[in-house]
């Protein structure tokens, strides 16, 4: 920070420490930092902490809310070269970016003495330039790089608005402004009068002295306010870091010789002021959370998964980062009688669901004493009577479909379907909420409702309900799928042409309308909520249809266990994806969040002991 200095006195260092660690200017006694006029308190929590980094030793700061400093980190093990350049928080983690040798962005898991890289991406563009300052906006991560002025690679200073998993560039924005540093993500929190700060990604800048907001809204950048001028005068002022707690702003003002933290108003005037002891803080980031705790839990199966109005039972939840004096809940209605913690991995509970509990999904939150906390999203369902789960599946090598019970892994049931079509070509199962349908191609194709006989002994045949509906057109048949009273058809090509899927209208036997896929190999489909999803075997991927833009949006990865991946079934329980992957020698079924997150693996051929070619699998519930 000393070469970046506008004026040469601002670089003599004073080897002394500032008498008084933290000096406070408050009013009338009052708590500097007490939010006021917030008429939105769920964005602002009390007190909260600040994550503060400090370049000249190399460190990552803890302070409580009236600045006593709680933790230090260093950072060499992530970063010898004393090249941190900021700090964030996505709510759950902290994230670090370095420059120098580094060019990287980190998150970290701040529980021990010694911080742990959890992902790591690159700094964009590709390592080039200066990432001077890092926010998150609750899904998105952003960086600020400072600009280029090398002959191979110059380029202006750009804001860069990055996928947080993987680090790809999702959008660029070229500043004006020579050099940008603190940055910080606002959302609206409006004061009595319905004053505030714009929803945006806000920025410094140390030679214009002013603070920028890329409005989010309008996708403009507007100027906000001035940064204050310190006590020692302007030509001190260099504001390094950034940071926002749904109230106030909060600025570091960086110059080597007196280094101060102000809190800000949406207008820019000093509410309060610390008075740093620190040689180098850098920048910023105020959080509701003690990291110290370590990350929040995560949730990855409640089991069992269902329960019954006016009955009490026994749930395990399993998943990671459970710590003693945890609390869980699932709703209105719902009472957690007893809560045990078995291990970090596994919590044991006792409920009960009340008379009055309404039906249907509910999320289940699990929240440690730190704060954090970690919700599935649909991840019980109360029901009025009991009910039971059941998947049916296609199996191509001895032309079957098997009823397999998911409480205990038990086939049921199989059927052959030659009796259907002689030249059995079995591709996809699908259910419509009352019946099985089959979708069979080769020299066949046709589609048919399935009568499907009763009993618990194997049957060897299977009864056509109505008459077959035949699909006239090119391509592979595979899976179905019925919403809003129409059959919808996966339909695969040779690559390079694309796959489609077509609407039929199944009292009038003909085709209403056709989309093109995103690959030539869509062999799972199915909707959910209102959503036509479909999972491609060339392209490994799992797919969302818009039906308003036309346009299909990547979800997510076809989930493998081992071996290659095909995807060749795709269904759903009304909150999770079902998941068929079969390559002939690792067949597996998976239960997977919306997110990606694999909840459940049932290994196929330790089932059943030939070799398998799963073509279609339907989740359905009796």
């Amino acid at each position: 920070m000393q070469n970046d200095m506008k004026n040469p006195r601002v670089r003599f260092r004073l080897f002394f420490v500032i008498f008084s660690a933290i000096s406070l200017f408050v009013l009338g006694g009052c708590d500097p930092f007490t939010n006021d006029g917030i008429t939105n308190p769920a964005n602002v929590t009390a007190k909260g902490y600040f994550y503060v980094t400090e370049s000249e030793s190399n460190l990552l700061l803890m302070l409580n809310y009236d600045g006593a400093e709680l933790k230090r980190w260093s950072l060499d093990s992530l970063a010898s070269d004393k090249s941190i350049q900021s700090v964030t928080f996505d709510g759950k983690y902290l994230w670090l970016a370095f420059s120098g040798n580094e060019d990287m962005i980190v998150k970290v898991n701040a529980e021990s003495d010694t911080l742990v890289a959890l992902k790591t991406i690159d700094a964009p563009p590709t390592k080039w330039g200066t990432v001077r300052g890092i926010a998150h906006d609750g899904t998105y991560l952003w960086a600020l790089n400072s600009g280029s002025s090398l002959d191979t690679h110059p380029f202006a200073p750009t804001l860069y608005k990055l996928d947080a998993t993987s680090g790809a560039i999702l959008q660029t924005i070229t500043l004006s402004t020579p050099e940008p540093r603190g940055l910080c993500y606002a959302n609206p929190s409006l004061d009595v009068y319905g004053r505030g700060p714009k929803k945006g990604i806000y920025y410094t800048d140390v030679t214009k002295d002013k603070v920028y907001c890329y409005n989010l809204e309008k996708f403009v950048i507007d100027t906000v306010f001035s940064t204050p001028v310190p006590p020692r005068g302007v030509d001190y002022n260099y504001a390094t870091g950034l940071s926002y707690d749904g109230g106030y702003f909060y600025e570091i003002n960086s110059s080597n010789t007196a280094d101060h933290l102000y809190k800000l108003d949406y207008k820019g005037e000093i509410s309060s002021r610390y008075d740093l002891q620190y040689a180098h803080p850098q920048s910023i980031v105020w959080a509701n959370y003690d990291v110290r705790g370590g990350g929040p839990p995560e949730i990855s199966l409640v089991s069992p998964a269902k329960g019954v109005i006016g009955t009490g039972m026994a749930v395990d939840i399993t998943g990671s980062g459970f710590k003693a004096g945890f609390t869980a809940d699932f709703g209105a209605n719902i009472t957690v009688d007893t809560s045990i913690l078995i291990s970090p991995n596994q919590a044991h509970l006792y409920i009960h669901i009340d008379a009055a509990a309404s039906l249907g999904y509910r999320d289940v939150t699990v929240k440690n004493t730190n704060g954090l906390k970690s919700v599935l999203a649909s991840g019980f369902k109360v029901l009025a009577v009991a009910e039971e789960d059941y998947i049916y599946m296609g199996e191509s090598v001895l032309s079957r479909i098997y009823q397999i019970r998911l409480s205990d892994s038990t086939i049921v049931k199989y059927w052959s379907t030659k009796s259907v079509a002689s030249v059995s070509s079995l591709q996809g199962v699908s259910y419509d909420g009352t019946n099985i349908w089959l979708s069979n191609s080769g020299t066949d194709r046709h589609i048919y409702k399935l009568n499907l006989p009763g009993g618990t002994d194997t049957v060897a045949t299977i009864e056509v309900g109505t008459t077959p509906i035949p699909v006239a057109t090119s391509g592979t048949l595979r899976s179905a799928a019925f919403a809003n009273g129409y059959i919808w058809q996966a339909i695969s090509e040779t690559s390079p042409t694309l796959g489609k899927i077509i609407r039929i209208d199944v009292s009038t036997n003909t085709t209403l309308d056709t989309i093109i896929c995103p690959g030539s190999n869509p062999r799972g489909m199915t909707w959910m909520n209102g959503v036509l999803y479909v999972d491609d075997t060339d392209l490994d991927k799992i797919y969302q249809y818009n039906m308003t833009t036309k346009a299909w949006t990547e979800i997510g990865a076809t989930p493998a266990a081992g071996g290659s991946k095909f995807g060749t079934g795709l269904s759903n329980d009304g909150a999770n994806f079902w998941i068929a992957n079969s390559s002939g020698t690792d067949d597996h079924l998976f239960k997977v969040s919306t997110t990606g997150q694999v909840l459940y693996v049932m290994n196929l051929p330790a089932m059943i002991t030939y070799d398998m070619g799963i073509t279609g699998i339907a989740f359905v519930t009796k």
